[in-house]
């Protein structure tokens, strides 16, 4: 089985990167007090969240698409939280919220349109392989947020607001 280039240097790159996040649990989401500031996720990078789907307090089905601006980076990563995200020292602090997550070395969706059938399940700090994504639950809110390194893995360059949206 021929494995591409890119899934040889993404898969060690977010291994490492999701390993070196530091993990706390928290409740149900709820709408960040600062939406309209248009915020990013990780302080310092560059926002780009112009139009995305779905939109900040929207509602949608168990099995969302997710649309955003393109950035061009080749290591991006999109997740969706069962709580606020919580950041510290541009670290994710609670990576077990994370349920559901896509990056660019699954060699299915494309930055900017992911289904959600291209992401896997996310559970204890890692994907679990070889089954489809579990649909959200009905009557649950979620936040998602996309992020993107620079070419060298390095630093995020790219990022985010918090989306908050229900699902019917």
């Amino acid at each position: 089985m021929k494995i591409s280039r890119l899934k040889i240097i993404c898969y060690p790159f977010f291994s490492i990167v999701l390993l070196n996040i530091y993990c706390s649990l928290e409740s149900s989401p709820t709408p960040p007090a600062d939406a309209g500031l248009e915020n990013t996720v990780f302080p310092g990078a560059k926002h780009f969240i112009e139009t995305g789907s779905p939109e900040f307090g929207s509602t949608t089905d168990s099995v969302p698409s997710f649309t955003w601006k393109a950035t061009g980076q080749k290591l991006v990563f999109l997740a969706i939280f069962n709580d606020n995200i919580d950041i510290k020292d541009n670290r994710i602090q609670n990576l077990n919220n994370i349920i559901w997550g896509w990056h660019s070395g699954f060699g299915r969706g494309r930055e900017g349109f992911v289904q959600f059938s291209d992401g896997r399940d996310f559970s204890n700090g890692e994907f679990l392989e070889g089954q489809a994504p579990t649909p959200l639950h009905s009557d649950s809110s979620y936040v998602w947020a996309v992020w993107a390194w620079d070419d060298e893995g390095l630093a995020i360059e790219y990022s985010s607001e918090e989306m908050f949206f229900t699902v019917e």
